[in-house]
């Protein structure tokens, strides 16, 4: 007898159940199932209930699904309400960015704010998305337009860049302080310093025989080019200090280059491959480049023939035993 009861009021919950979900219907549909890519297209879902039940609407955020945008969501519009029956429905306005042939899912309304009772629409609804033909016969591609500007008053520009422009004027400052400061060491401490260790010997002695140590190493023959390089332009720039009182060992190669085009000792022609010898010694020492070997052997011939040709040797006079001059001037009195 208790288990008939119970039957009994189990077959009624089910048949309540039964007649509390059909008397809920709802809907789903497009405007359009074709588009171009940007188009913008209206989504509605209808909702028809009984004024007493607790349904609501799919919780849609910014998207529909992966390539269909929201772009708007209006408010719920009651459509009519008669025999205790309403009508609901709710717009979106969609977009898609992505062509190709895509599906809308199922919308599920929930029942009494529960996500385990809900009512889903059964539509399959199809959407399109076609890309933009451009007629190139017809119309020439042309860049998009910028958009157009409002010219900027100078108060705008200082309040808008004040931070820029404020780094950029002590950047400037410290930058010409450092220079300054270079400047100044380079004409007292280092050149006096370099003054009282230069050498007692000539300095075309001094380069002659470093100049043939290096080539007994063969360096460069070895594969160390960079050791090489850097070792033939220290020859060069002691030369430069002990023969012409250049301080070259704190100086750039740009700045040797200056300092070479005023001497009058040396011609154009040597001035112009002493300057390429440089050019290649740096590219060899910052960029890692590897010159050819006619260029190494080129190299140690540019230095050998300006230590050659600006030399001092030493000669005799009436009112001075020796006196040095440079090879240069020697040449001139021969002819």
């Amino acid at each position: 007898m208790k288990n008939m009861k119970f039957q009994i009021l189990l077959y009624l919950s089910f048949i309540s159940v039964v007649n509390f979900a059909q008397q809920i219907e709802v809907s789903s549909k497009i405007d359009t199932n074709l588009i171009t890519i940007g188009d913008q297209f209206t989504l509605t879902l209808s909702l028809k209930k009984s004024v007493n039940q607790d349904v609501s609407f799919p919780m849609l955020l910014d998207t529909v699904s992966k390539e269909i945008e929201i772009v708007e969501e209006k408010p719920v519009d009651t459509l009519s309400i008669s025999d205790n029956i309403i009508s609901l429905q709710k717009k979106y306005t969609l977009t898609s960015f992505d062509s190709g042939m895509y599906v809308l899912p199922q919308f599920n309304f929930t029942i009494n704010n529960t996500d385990t009772d809900t009512v889903s629409t059964q539509e399959t609804i199809l959407l399109q998305v076609l890309t933009l033909q451009v007629d190139t016969t017809q119309q020439k591609i042309a860049d998009i337009k910028q958009p157009f500007e409002a010219p900027m008053t100078f108060m705008e520009f200082l309040d808008e860049y004040y931070m820029y422009i404020l780094g950029a004027l002590i950047l400037i400052a410290l930058i010409i302080l450092g220079l300054w400061y270079r400047k100044k060491l380079k004409n007292t401490e280092p050149k006096q310093k370099q003054k009282a260790e230069k050498p007692k010997e000539p300095a075309h002695i001094i380069a002659l025989r470093d100049l043939e140590q290096l080539k007994e190493e063969k360096l460069w023959q070895n594969n160390r080019v960079k050791e090489y390089y850097v070792e033939l332009t220290n020859i060069l720039r002691k030369y430069l200090y002990n023969r012409f009182d250049i301080y070259a060992m704190e100086m750039t190669s740009d700045e040797i280059v200056t300092e070479i085009k005023q001497l009058s000792e040396v011609n154009e022609e040597l001035k112009n491959k002493t300057r390429q010898f440089l050019t290649i010694a740096d590219f060899v020492k910052f960029a890692k480049a590897n010159p050819l070997p006619n260029d190494h052997d080129t190299s140690m011939k540019t230095v050998y023939t300006f230590v050659e040709e600006t030399k001092q040797i030493p000669v005799e006079t009436k009112n001075q035993p020796k006196q040095m001059i440079t090879e240069t001037e020697n040449n001139t009195e021969t002819k």
